[in-house]
């Protein structure tokens, strides 16, 4: 059976809500990890249920674009192509 539009955002912003409280509780939990892996200078760790957790830094180079941007205008807009997508944007 095909649903009512308006039950659907009904449901869609219900699990948008249950979503946002679930990534906090695990923000909070990762947090309470990194923070003990910290403390005790562990890169790697494992839990009971052979779950791994890695968290190491990582140095890497990426390209400025803003400054390639302001000082070479010219050059980068000869580098660029139209990109087309779309957005998606529910607001309750």
């Amino acid at each position: 059976m095909k649903k009512n539009i308006k039950d659907v955002l009904n449901d869609l912003e219900d699990l948008l809500m249950m979503k946002s409280d679930l990534d906090a509780e695990i923000k909070k939990m990762e947090s309470q990890v990194k923070e003990y892996m910290a403390q005790e200078q562990m890169d790697v760790l494992y839990g009971d249920k052979d779950q791994k957790v890695t968290y190491r830094e990582i140095i890497s180079n990426r390209f400025n674009t803003t400054l390639f941007k302001k000082e070479y205008g010219e050059l980068y807009a000869q580098f660029q192509r139209p990109v087309r997508s779309f957005k998606f944007q529910f607001t309750y």
